[in-house]
């Protein structure tokens, strides 16, 4: 009889040969087993990091048979093999805290596996760099537009950021979320996000309806948002007191900016667009301030404003994990 058969009553079954990970140490004491992916690693070192899995370790004692492998026992575990490879990866390479960026499907796995296992080093590692990414200051925001935010690593198409949405809402990553939908309603049209993204892998990542309902409500309030407060001193100049005859040379320049805007750059969610410096000299030395400083106070309030548009807490209300 073949070893890799295994008779159940007038049935036979194909027992599927495990698959060594490459993480594989043969002095290792513990072998974990994740989908058909066996990673024999030492037991001291991830109960020293998860009090999770040191409880379910220690509860092998009381099991009257443990499936061992050359001597270690084997934990089967549920999770993607994957997920369970970046774990163990991270927690053995001591190049991986770096300020390397990380590509999205490591910083998930570090979240899910991170939280699932009480790994909190791992799991807030990967929130930081998330929230470095989607600061949840405007401020931050505004410095990492400057700075090119780069701690981690998004695929060209963007398959990457759907993932993250879903991760973020299934784990309540609240604090995130309104600057990563603020980031695909300014840069995706819905009818893309709504069919969804290719992943490196070939598969497709694809948001649910309820998902593509509350993008589209979102992104319809951003839209109208931003010229009701960004933007809004557009449609008030000249302001009073307006130095140029008959405010002629301030009107001419709202029309001016709103064209660059909205119309030359087909941009219709700038709520969060900077004042930009070379517009000033397309106004009167009353109006050009002012314009400014009201623009300044309109982007404070968008921002203000984007949890909402997505049914979220505000901004000083937003929990992680909870």
């Amino acid at each position: 009889m073949s070893s890799m058969r295994q008779k159940q009553g007038k049935r036979w079954s194909v027992q599927v040969p495990k698959a060594h990970s490459d993480i594989w140490f043969n002095d290792g004491t513990i072998i974990l087993e994740a989908e058909n992916t066996q990673f024999r690693v030492y037991r001291g070192l991830l109960e020293k990091h998860s009090s999770v899995l040191k409880d379910i370790f220690a509860g092998l004692q009381y099991k009257s048979r443990v499936v061992s492998v050359d001597g270690c026992p084997v934990v089967h575990l549920s999770d993607r093999s994957q997920d369970v490879h970046h774990l163990l990866h991270a927690l053995y390479d001591c190049f991986y805290n770096s300020f390397e960026r990380q590509p999205v499907p490591i910083l998930a796995a570090m979240i899910r596996l991170g939280h699932k296992y009480n790994i909190t080093k791992l799991r807030d590692d990967a929130l930081s760099r998330l929230k470095h990414e989607y600061p949840s200051t405007l401020e931050t925001w505004t410095a990492g537009l400057c700075a090119g935010f780069t701690r981690i690593e998004l695929d060209t198409g963007d398959a990457s950021e759907l993932d993250l949405l879903l991760l973020a809402r299934e784990y309540r990553l609240q604090t995130i979320l309104p600057a990563l939908y603020f980031n695909l309603a300014s840069t995706f049209s819905l009818e893309a996000i709504s069919d969804g993204f290719e992943r490196l892998d070939g598969s497709i990542v694809k948001l649910s309806a309820r998902d593509i309902v509350l993008c589209a409500v979102g992104f319809e309030s951003l839209r109208s948002g931003s010229i009701q407060t960004t933007f809004s001193w557009l449609t008030d100049l000249p302001y009073a007191g307006c130095t140029s005859p008959d405010g002629l040379k301030c009107s001419d320049g709202a029309r001016s900016v709103h064209f660059e805007v909205f119309v030359e750059f087909d941009c219709n969610i700038t709520g969060l667009n900077p004042w930009k410096a070379s517009w000033l000299k397309q106004f009167c030395r009353v109006c050009g301030p002012a314009a400014k400083a009201a623009h300044e106070e309109g982007r404070r309030e968008f921002w203000n404003d984007i949890p909402g548009c997505f049914g979220l807490p505000d901004w000083e209300d937003l929990t992680n994990f909870a």
